[in-house]
Formats: structure tokens, C-alpha cells, sequence
């Protein structure tokens, strides 16, 4: 017992060190704090509050913008110590929350460019000048430059009217749209015989959007700029453009390329500087500003560590006005999303290739609700990004220019949102349950890299049209909720509950069969470990930490091999009867382990048999009758292992030689009735009398007392 005791303490350490080791996600960045007073209290307070938080810690408070004097939310400069010192000082009796105003950015991501220029360029926009030069505390890196020299080419003219008419009868004409696999990939074709999105509102939260050449048809509405306090939120980067074209491109104007939702309208939201960061409240009052003017689709452009209080409040703000939220899950490689990706009522978007796989900079796991096409450029070859028209603010010219990135992968999301909205679906978690219902889901998914499957416009749009519709998961409703903590995920697709209660029935009749319904621990944990394992843990994510620990105990033995491969195919080494036959040969000197023996053969039984029948898919042989064979033999192999083992000792040893089914027919026929008669085939027979004699008794009966020997 002692040493059962001590064997499970070392199994709880164990876990809790690869929990606090495997952290993926590193606490945010910030030099400067919000102060988000609430509601309820008057001006005077928060004037009285913040005059003596000034003269103690010798601050200079300013409100963020100008929509934050109904908010009450100010900002003062500092960082981690002045932080404490805040939240000590009493000043949290009037304020919602004091927290750390975080920097999210642009995901870094490779950008290259095609050597193609439009006719026209982008003037210098005299705000764009201004805003460079007018002082400003809030951050902006206008070090930072991504984008490569435009290399020269020569110009392309814009198609004139006949040669529209000429080329009107395919849609769309777009002379580009062939390069964009992305839109083959999520089947957006039969969506537009449904719907281009007339009515619906997309609002960029990002670097603003700059009316390019192909967007010049497109309809925009008034934005904000809220990194320099004005009305005009154009573009001075160029990654919210090109977000821009992919959801609402102009298209079928014989020039450049398509987007999803072309008869969407744009609202552009600038929220981040020319350098590509931006503070979480600038987002959150940028999605606010969004919200109240009428966005029924708020697509965020930027990714960042830190979880803010004041930004999920704008989120949820928003979420109750019937804005659908859509975010990028990041281009780290992590194994969780980054935020705003993870925040509730917001979809995570992981970024496929144009093969159709996970990017191999793309997030993954806890997170991710739903991928779809981000672009792969590989090499030289840049035909496999994402092409749309944005511009080189170096050149100050209109390009179109392949990009690749989540942050690309999500206005795929919002475009077929936009989409759906505009043939009358208006709840936001409707949209993204019909979203992530209609998603082509992958074969395997052991990590959560897709979420719920691959995005398909025309199946999201069928299923939209449709009278009854799913229901949403009531996992992410308890969440959104806040009956959940956040920082739990839950992958439903990895529980796979129905295949592992028939696993554990199975294993119990067998179980039953063999009278190893007792109260041995051993006999139960073989068998849970075996069977099904706590199989209900096995898609369970805790954010910032390591998932293993999760698998581990999700996992049965045979499955015990993707755990830290990451694959679904079961391996030929666990997925078989070489451990427990191991295990029951080490029973012979150590015979305390047989019970477990018997209930680790007993669960593989049941195990091996469903995955033979549902999944037979094993590494190195792969899904073919030969590996639903190999699953078989093995199965029956353990169900006999376990036979033996149930054995009484001499007979366990009697039976290695003999086995058990030899000894069973045999035995019932030895125990046939002496003198059994075939049955008459004449009816007739029973009734008429038998010309016979009757045979002599038996001298001894199983029935008849033996009389007792003479002493």
C-alpha cells in the first residue's frame, strides 16, 4: 500500500512539473496603466480620486480619447511598480479595474511582393504627414519596416468599359481571381449565387484601410482613428488594407482581384500605429466605437500577450449590441492562441497552406475555433499567399501583393460571416455556431490545429438557409457565459465519448463473464487504462500551461504513443498485445500483478476490437484491411491472455500448453450422455410402443450416492 501511495505522489509531482514547465504564452508588455472608473460614480469623486493619486505618485492622467469621458477611463504612464502601488492605494474602491495597458501588434509574418503597379498611385495623405508629426504619448515604433522595395515594373492599365462588357459574362472577371486559391479552398463560389453580403457591416480594427484602386466600388463608412484622435482612419501601413481586400474587395470590375463579401461595407478602425502596435485601450475602444455604430462584424487585425479586464468588457460590450467578434490565433507555432484571439465571444482563426494543411507558423490548440486559407510562401515561389490589393508606403504606390499570416486567415472568416449576416442571421453566437458547424472537418486533429474543421462558405450558407439549425456548443455557451474561467478550453472533437463508453461496456461484460467484477484496484485500473482512460479530460486545455499532463490521463494505452507524437494513427508497439503479454509473463515471478495483467488484457480487448471496426489506422501500415486485421488478432490475443491469466495457477501453466478451447470441447465431449439416442425423424414413433428392450441402467448414476467402500 505504501508503495502505491508514494507511486501516486510521484505521479501528481510529475504532473505538476510539467504543468508550471510547459508554459507557452509569456506575460504582455506595457508602459502605461488604465484606469477604468465605474459608472456609478460622479465626476467629482473621480476628480477628487485622481487629484490625490496625482500629488501621491506624481501623475499625469489623460483620458484615452474622446469617447472615453463618458467611460471614465484614463491613462497614466508607468509600469510594474507603479501598478502595485496603485492597487494598494484605495483607488480600486472607485474603479472598475487597474491594469497593466497592454501592446498588441501586427503578426510578424513574411510579406512579398508581386512586381506589379497600378496606374494609380496613393497620394500623400496630408493627415498621414500631420499624424507623423503631431506629439503624441501614446506608443508608436515607426522603426519598425517589413515591407521589401518594390521592385520596378511596368504600369497596368485600368481596363476601360468595353473591355468590362467583354469579359462580364464569367464571374468574376477579375483578372487575378485565378491566383486565388484561397477562395477555391473555401468553396466561396456557390456562396455567391446566395448572397455577395448586401447589408452587412464589416468593421477593420487594425491600421486603418487606404482606398486603393480595387476598392474604389467598395462602400465605406465613417471610422475613427484612434492613435491620433481624428476622423480619418486611413491606412499608413498597409496591413489592414490588404485584410480589407480579402473581405470586400471590389470585384467583377475586370481589374485586380475579388473578395468574399464584395458587396459588404467596409468601416475602418485604426487602432494601431504606422509601425504595426497599438494599446489594448485603443482596441477596446476602437471595437466600442464599432459596436455603437452599427458593425454587425468586427474583424481584429492585431495578436499580443496579457489578458486585459478593460478589453474583455468591450468585447462582451459589443457582443450584446450583435457584433460577431473574429480574431487571428497568432504565427508564433504556440500551442494556444494568443490573445484577442482567446478572450470569450471572440473566434479564433488558425491559418491553413494552400494545400489545404496547417502553416507551419500558425497557432494551434486551446483557442482555435475554426481555420481557414493564411498563405504559405515558400522560397522564391510566392504563389502561395494571399493576393489583394493593398500599397508600398515607401513608393506611395497601389500594388497587389501576396501576405501571408493568421492575420490573413481571418477576414476569410469574416467575409463568410458578413455573408451569412446578410441573409438575416443576426445573433453573433448563431453566425459562429453555423460557421464552425459547416466546417469541413479534418481527418485527424490530435492538437486542435483546424478547431472545428476548415472553413466552407457554400456549407455555411446552406446550413444558414436552413429552418432548424444546430444548437451551440453548451461547452462555449457555459464559457461565454462566465460559468466557466476563461482559461479553460474544451476540444469536444478529442473526447470522442461515444466510441470510449462502448469501449468501457465492452471491457465491463467481459469483465463480467470472467467474474473480475471484485473490488480490486489493480483489476479496475488495467482495465480503465486499457479501455477508455479519463477519456473526459483528454480535451480539456488550461491556457499558459502544457496540455500534456491532459493526454496523459485521457489516453489509453494504445493511444499512449500520440501523446507526444501528435499523431492520430495509432503505433503498432502499444496499439497490441506486447505490453500486456509483457506484463503477464511478469506476472509469473510477481504474481501481486496479475490482477492488473488480467484487466489491462481485458481493456485492450474491448479497445482494439472498436478501433478495428471505427479507425483502423495504425503508423507504418496505415488505414488498410491489413492494419484492421493486425487490430483483431491482437484483440482476441488479449481477450485469450486474459483467459489464461483468470486461470487457477496449475491450470494457468496446463493451459500455456493446452489451450483453453482445446480443453473445453473436449471436456463436453467427455461429459456426453452415455447411450444418447438420435432423435426418430417419425413423429408417429412416440406413441406407438418400442419392440425393443430397454436398455439396462447405468451401475452408477451422477444422480445415485456411491455406496462407501469396504475399510
Amino acid at each position: 500500500m505504501k508503495r502505491w501511495i508514494l507511486l501516486l505522489f510521484f505521479m501528481v509531482s510529475l504532473g505538476w512539473g510539467i504543468v508550471h514547465y510547459g508554459s507557452s504564452i509569456t506575460q504582455g508588455t506595457f508602459s502605461s496603466i488604465i484606469l477604468d472608473f465605474r459608472e456609478e460614480v460622479g465626476d467629482s469623486q473621480i476628480q477628487q480620486a485622481l487629484s490625490e493619486a496625482s500629488q501621491r505618485f506624481d501623475l499625469r492622467p489623460r483620458l484615452n480619447s474622446e469617447f472615453s469621458e463618458s467611460n471614465h477611463v484614463f491613462i497614466v504612464p508607468g509600469e510594474s511598480k507603479l501598478l502595485r502601488d496603485l492597487m494598494r492605494s484605495g483607488l480600486d474602491r472607485y474603479t472598475e479595474s487597474i491594469e497593466p495597458n497592454y501592446s498588441y501588434s501586427v503578426p510578424e509574418a513574411s510579406q512579398v511582393r508581386l512586381p506589379i503597379t497600378l496606374d494609380k498611385s496613393i497620394a500623400a495623405n496630408p493627415s498621414m504627414d500631420q499624424a507623423q508629426s503631431k506629439p503624441t504619448d501614446k506608443p508608436t515604433d515607426k522603426s519598425t519596416d517589413k515591407f521589401q522595395e518594390h521592385p520596378a515594373a511596368e504600369p497596368v492599365e485600368k481596363p476601360s468599359a468595353n473591355s468590362k462588357k467583354a469579359t462580364s459574362d464569367a464571374y468574376p472577371n477579375d483578372p487575378l481571381f485565378k491566383r486565388q486559391w484561397n477562395f477555391k479552398q473555401i468553396n466561396v463560389e456557390p456562396a455567391w449565387a446566395i448572397t455577395k453580403g448586401k447589408g452587412s457591416i464589416v468593421a477593420v480594427v487594425g491600421t486603418g484601410i487606404s482606398r486603393v484602386s480595387d476598392l474604389e466600388t467598395t462602400d465605406f463608412l465613417a471610422g475613427y482613428d484612434f492613435i491620433n484622435d481624428n476622423a480619418d482612419a486611413t491606412d499608413d501601413h498597409g496591413h489592414g488594407t490588404h485584410i480589407a481586400g480579402t473581405i470586400a474587395q471590389s470585384t467583377n470590375n475586370a481589374f485586380g482581384a475579388a473578395g468574399i463579401a464584395p458587396e459588404a461595407s467596409l468601416m475602418p478602425i485604426k487602432v494601431l500605429s504606422i509601425g504595426g502596435n497599438g494599446t489594448v485601450a485603443d482596441i477596446a475602444e476602437g471595437i466600442r466605437y464599432a459596436a455603437d455604430h452599427g458593425a454587425h462584424v468586427i474583424n481584429l487585425t492585431m495578436v499580443g500577450d496579457g489578458n486585459s479586464i478593460f478589453l474583455q468588457k468591450a468585447i462582451d460590450y459589443a457582443d450584446r449590441k450583435g457584433a460577431v467578434i473574429i480574431a487571428p490565433a497568432g504565427n508564433s507555432s504556440r500551442t494556444a492562441a494568443a490573445y484577442p484571439a482567446r478572450y470569450r465571444h471572440v473566434l479564433g482563426v488558425a491559418a491553413l497552406d494552400s494545400k489545404g494543411q496547417k502553416a507551419p507558423y500558425s497557432n494551434g490548440g486551446a483557442g482555435v475555433d475554426i481555420s481557414a486559407p493564411g498563405g504559405w510562401i515558400e522560397g522564391e515561389d510566392s504563389a502561395g499567399g494571399i493576393i489583394q490589393n493593398t500599397f508600398d508606403r515607401r513608393m506611395q504606390v497601389s500594388i497587389f501583393a501576396p501576405y501571408q499570416g493568421t492575420s490573413m486567415a481571418a477576414p476569410h472568416v469574416s467575409g463568410v460571416a458578413a455573408l451569412i449576416h446578410s441573409i438575416g442571421i443576426t445573433d453573433p453566437s448563431e453566425i459562429g455556431t453555423i460557421l464552425m458547424r459547416s466546417a469541413q472537418k479534418p481527418s485527424r486533429d490530435a492538437r486542435n490545429d483546424y478547431g472545428a474543421g476548415k472553413l466552407n462558405a457554400s456549407a455555411a450558407l446552406k446550413l444558414a438557409q436552413q429552418p432548424t439549425r444546430p444548437p451551440p456548443n453548451l461547452f462555449d455557451q457555459w464559457r461565454n457565459q462566465g460559468y466557466i474561467d476563461a482559461r479553460l478550453w474544451l476540444d469536444e472533437n478529442e473526447i470522442a465519448a461515444p466510441s470510449k463508453l462502448i469501449m468501457a461496456g465492452i471491457t465491463l461484460i467481459l469483465a463480467g463473464s470472467l467474474g473480475q467484477l471484485g473490488w480490486n484496484g489493480l483489476t479496475w485500473l488495467g482495465m480503465l487504462l486499457g479501455s477508455c482512460g479519463l477519456f473526459l479530460v483528454r480535451g480539456i486545455y488550461l491556457m499558459d500551461v502544457s496540455q500534456l499532463p491532459f493526454r496523459i490521463l485521457g489516453s489509453t494505452l494504445p493511444e499512449l504513443w500520440n501523446v507526444f507524437q501528435g499523431d492520430s494513427m495509432l503505433n503498432p508497439l502499444t496499439a497490441s498485445v506486447l505490453v500486456p503479454g509483457l506484463l503477464g509473463t511478469l506476472s509469473l515471478r510477481i504474481p501481486s500483478l496479475k490482477p492488473g495483467a488480467v484487466g489491462l488484457c481485458l481493456g485492450m480487448t474491448a479497445s482494439l476490437l472498436v478501433y478495428g471496426i471505427t479507425d483502423p489506422a495504425l503508423q507504418w501500415i496505415g488505414s488498410s484491411v491489413a492494419a484492421q486485421i493486425f487490430l483483431f488478432v491482437n484483440s482476441l490475443l488479449c481477450w485469450m491472455g486474459a483467459r489464461y491469466l483468470t486461470l487457477p495457477w496449475t491450470d494457468f501453466i496446463q493451459g500455456l500448453v493446452q489451450p483453453w478451447p482445446i480443453r473445453y470441447w473436449q471436456g463436453r465431449w467427455d461429459a456426453r450422455p452415455i447411450g444418447l439416442q438420435p432423435r426418430s425423424r417419425n413423429r408417429r414413433s412416440k406413441t406407438r410402443p418400442s419392440t425393443q428392450s430397454p436398455q439396462p441402467l447405468p451401475t452408477s448414476s451422477p444422480r445415485t450416492k456411491p455406496k462407501p467402500r469396504d475399510r
